[in-house]
């Protein structure tokens, strides 16, 4: 995005913004979960791959942690959102089914049938510009 271009700030804002007629789910800005210090290290290895953009790869190793003895609902809606950041939405989908399935917290859960709602219903990786992958708002492909 060119943050010097008024214009298509403006565009962008009309498109995306609170007055948009594009669903707020769609305008949300999703990002990977689970930053906080108390998780394992593995975790924070996948959390750092993701930031450095190699989605497939974060993407591989958040599926090894959502089938890993310890096995976190989470991982699996990171590796949904990164599946579907990769336009992969089946594989989106599934991983977002296996999140919805094991998360226990019903009020965190709701994230995920959203979140797969717009991978069923649009390119979830170009419909909506606003996805990224990392706190730094860049986003690369593998």
């Amino acid at each position: 995005m060119q943050p010097e271009n008024a214009e298509l700030q403006q565009t962008f804002a009309s498109l995306f913004g609170p007055e948009s007629r594009v669903p707020e789910a769609a305008r949300h800005d999703y990002k990977l979960q689970g930053r906080e210090p108390s998780r394992p290290s593995k975790w924070h290895d996948a959390l750092a791959l993701g930031d450095s953009g190699k989605l497939g790869d974060t993407a591989k190793a958040f599926e090894e942690i959502g089938n890993g003895p310890k096995a976190d609902a989470l991982a699996w809606y990171n590796a949904g959102l990164l599946r579907a950041w990769q336009g992969d939405n089946v594989a989106a989908i599934a991983d977002l089914d296996k999140y919805v399935e094991r998360e226990t917290n019903e009020a965190k859960a709701v994230d995920g049938p959203i979140t797969s709602f717009i991978a069923r219903c649009c390119n979830f990786a170009t419909a909506t510009p606003r996805l990224r992958c990392c706190t730094s708002g860049n986003k690369k492909a593998d």
